[in-house]
């Protein structure tokens, strides 16, 4: 993948992190965000641009790059919120300011152009970022999160219904059970929703008692949010299911046992009934068990999630390592979140071929490229091998020939094409998350630029040659 984006002009700075045991996880999402903060620092000296960088994460790697990202925004929101900002500068105008210099390991070339490109940084607004001793954790312009895990309780479920979680490292990485929720972006971002939803439930509690206190005018308001079921008295609590460890397993680790019909569970997770008031209850409870006897669970605040950047979501339907539908969860987290967020979804498509199914010898032949082939199909890497000299700098030609899930990655980190993402339209009261109205995110195709950044298996990272647009 490294290499492919190489030839296709993208500078690609491929990152490795400790592996257990000799780290456990969240040190791994320390090194991510340190790798980013080095290569945000550093791109400048390879000729690229700072502000076209994007975020590239697979597998394992989406996980670790998307808990980095909301580490990073939670830190963003809280420097804004100690500065005293009315209006807090979101993800749009944020991910245009840079890295705090480092005079002691930067030569005087990247000084001139880090001062040049800070000089630059300014929002829509025209109003620069502060410029402090503590500065905004940098950002990507995008992030691409290929095949992710993002609720690890779940896909342990997954992983013990296909009988491989204890030849699986993943629950010995996050430090057993008790770290599983500490490491679910999706568990963080629901336990923020769900927080501020109580918020919203409370303030509209008392303004519909306001309204009963006037004649005629009960109800205005709507229904109330169903309440939470309780268990009732004399109901028998669930026997307790251990590990071959003699581990009790929380809730949130049965998640696949927890629906009358087995097939709600997926359909839940897709998000087939979450408009409907039962789904809305249910989930609430599942939440609550997600953090059942988990600890050190990151307190995101949901205005936070403003500085997270638009996030492209890639899985395949035949993926059996990591399901698609663990993808389309997340999707909704984000959306619900008020992230610009795209989901696309692959067939025939095994869960590495994202990352190794990028030909490194570029052979063309001279009939037209995969005209009569299936554009999804997991071993098409372009047509019978003869050489076509001279083809080593046709960009087009060389993304012809790539299968159709990677040249969409290529094209998207290239800045060819116009992505048109998803976002819930944030409400003007304060302290109010998105409201129900969905709109476009637009994220304009521009020419090639000098740089981009990019990862494969572990986190990676990849320049954007793109602008933002809303």
């Amino acid at each position: 993948m490294a290499t492919c984006l190489a030839r296709l002009g993208i500078i690609a700075c491929v990152v490795q992190y400790t592996l257990y045991p000799s780290a456990l996880v969240p040190q791994l999402v320390e090194e991510m965000s340190a790798a980013f903060d080095w290569a945000m620092a550093h791109v400048p000296l390879y000729g690229g641009d700072v502000q076209q960088v994007s975020l590239v994460g697979h597998s394992a790697g989406a996980q670790l790059c998307m808990m980095a990202l909301l580490q990073r925004a939670k830190a963003a929101y809280e420097q804004t919120a100690q500065q005293g900002q009315q209006q807090p500068i979101t993800q749009q105008q944020h991910s245009q300011s840079q890295l705090a210099q480092q005079p002691d390991s930067h030569n005087q070339e990247h000084t001139a152009q880090q001062q040049a490109t800070n000089g630059a940084a300014q929002h829509d607004s025209g109003h620069t970022m502060q410029q402090t001793n503590g500065r905004y954790p940098a950002m990507p312009r995008q992030f691409v999160a290929v095949t992710g895990v993002y609720d690890i309780a779940k896909h342990y479920a997954y992983e013990k219904e296909r009988g491989v979680h204890e030849l699986s490292t993943m629950k010995r990485a996050m430090g057993g059970f008790e770290g599983f929720a500490a490491m679910s972006p999706a568990v963080i971002l629901g336990a923020a929703l769900q927080q501020q939803q109580q918020q919203q439930q409370q303030q509209q509690a008392t303004l519909q008692q306001q309204y009963d206190q006037q004649p005629g005018q009960h109800n205005v308001l709507g229904k109330n949010w169903p309440k939470q079921q309780q268990q009732q008295p004399g109901q028998a609590a669930a026997a307790p299911v251990l590990d071959a460890t003699g581990q009790s397993e929380p809730p949130a680790c049965r998640y696949y046992h927890q629906f009358a019909l087995s097939g709600d569970s997926i359909a839940h997770r897709i998000g087939f009934e979450r408009s409907s008031d039962h789904d809305q209850m249910a989930e609430k409870q599942r939440q609550l068990d997600s953090l059942m006897g988990m600890t050190g669970v990151m307190q995101f605040p949901f205005k936070a999630a403003e500085y997270l950047p638009p996030t492209l979501l890639v899985s395949s339907c035949t993926d059996l390592t990591v399901p698609w539908y663990e993808s389309a969860e997340m999707y909704w987290k984000l959306l619900d979140s008020g992230v610009p967020v795209k989901h696309l979804v692959y067939n025939k498509v095994g869960h590495g071929d994202f990352v190794v199914n990028w030909p490194t010898r570029y052979q063309f032949h001279s009939n037209t490229v995969g005209q009569d082939a299936d554009p999804d199909d997991r071993h098409h890497t372009g047509p019978s091998p003869e050489s076509l000299e001279g083809l080593g700098h046709d960009r087009s030609a060389l993304l012809e020939v790539l299968p159709a899930y990677c040249r969409d990655i290529a094209a998207v980190v290239m800045g060819r094409q116009e992505i048109m993402f998803v976002q819930k339209a944030r409400t003007g009261a304060a302290g109010a998350g998105p409201s129900s109205q969905v709109q476009s995110f637009t994220l304009h195709s521009v020419a090639i630029k000098r740089a981009m950044l990019k990862g494969n298996g572990a986190p990676a990272l990849a320049p954007l040659a793109a602008t933002l647009e809303c």
